[in-house]
């Protein structure tokens, strides 16, 4: 069997190729080559991540370890290492997201995801499972789904920010032209 660590050429699916895997494919046709490989880094960490399961299951994990992003609003999540750890990666991002256009926004998220999957130890994303006490990987299309979120919340002042830095843009802008008026059109 493959190792999917290891590189493989792109070919078609086989017919037997979930829809996942299809999904992967068109968007792979869809993007340019290095925005096809952000999307694939991340779902082979993914998958990396669920290879390892013996030791680092998905589910009925009974205590996470410190890269671990607890999913909730419980006070373990709030002081939990791996959410302070995670919220300092949200607001690192927060910026270049925002900035992004609607396109790249999708890509940002998944890197950061990405980037939590090859952690050294894999982090998971996970929720407490209320019937048995234990913790479950909620999957990728949530992590993706809740790291977007986290960085569209408090974005005022980052917004604010951009907006000044345009503003400077244009401004800037206007004064070198001006100045280039100024000298009878002459380049610097």
């Amino acid at each position: 069997m493959k190792s999917l660590s290891e590189p493989t050429a792109e070919k078609p699916p086989a017919p037997s190729a979930s829809l996942s895997e299809k999904t992967l494919l068109i968007e792979r046709k869809r993007k340019s080559q290095s925005e096809a490989r952000t999307v694939l880094l991340s779902r082979l960490a993914f998958i990396q991540t669920a290879e390892r399961s013996p030791l680092w299951p998905l589910t009925d994990v009974p205590a996470p370890h410190s890269n671990d992003v607890l999913c909730g609003r419980s006070g373990a999540a709030k002081i939990h290492p791996g959410n302070e750890q995670y919220r300092r990666i949200i607001a690192g991002n927060r910026y270049r997201y925002l900035r992004s256009t609607r396109h790249a926004k999708g890509d940002v998220v998944r890197e950061i995801v990405a980037g939590f999957y090859t952690m050294d130890p894999p982090a998971r994303f996970l929720e407490k499972n209320r019937a048995t006490g234990m913790y479950d990987d909620i999957g990728e299309d949530k992590a993706i789904g809740k790291v977007g979120q986290a960085l569209r919340e408090n974005a005022r002042e980052t917004r604010e920010r951009i907006e000044a830095d345009r503003r400077r843009a244009r401004e800037t802008e206007a004064a070198v032209a001006a100045a280039v008026a100024a000298n009878g059109g002459a380049g610097a």
